[in-house]
């Protein structure tokens, strides 16, 4: 069955609303049915993951997903008011991030995480989508 991406990702933030008290937010840029369809599992993958991370680690108390789509690309950023990390010295551990990364990669596109201490993080994923001959 095809992914319907915005209808899932609201339907697991409402999920974490309730269960974690957590205030979230979907924002949907452009037409997500310009997003090719093959993409859709990946991108609903990485979201969640950076949303669980969000959960586990951020001690967050809002959370903002905003798709983005249009001809050229797709992009999908998390962003959270949480406690943020400092990026060097971040726990290696966990497979989350390094799954991210992979599932980024594999769509050709990129995973950008931009945390800042004591003010939240935002973690971007964003793929271009190439011309066919």
């Amino acid at each position: 069955a095809e992914l319907d991406l915005v209808r899932e990702i609201e339907a697991r933030l409402s999920s974490v609303e309730e269960r974690a008290g957590v205030r979230t937010s979907v924002r949907v840029e452009g037409n997500v049915v310009q997003c090719p369809t093959v993409w859709r599992e990946n991108l609903f993958r990485i979201t969640i993951e950076a949303l669980n991370n969000s959960l586990k680690h951020a001690q967050a108390h809002n959370v903002t997903v905003t798709l983005r789509c249009d001809a050229a690309a797709v992009e999908v950023q998390i962003k959270d008011d949480g406690i943020g990390f400092d990026l060097q010295h971040a726990r290696t551990g966990g497979l989350g991030l390094r799954t991210m990364r992979e599932r980024a990669d594999l769509l050709g596109g990129t995973l950008d995480i931009l945390p800042a201490p004591d003010t939240g993080t935002s973690l971007i994923v964003r793929v271009e989508k190439k011309e066919t001959v």
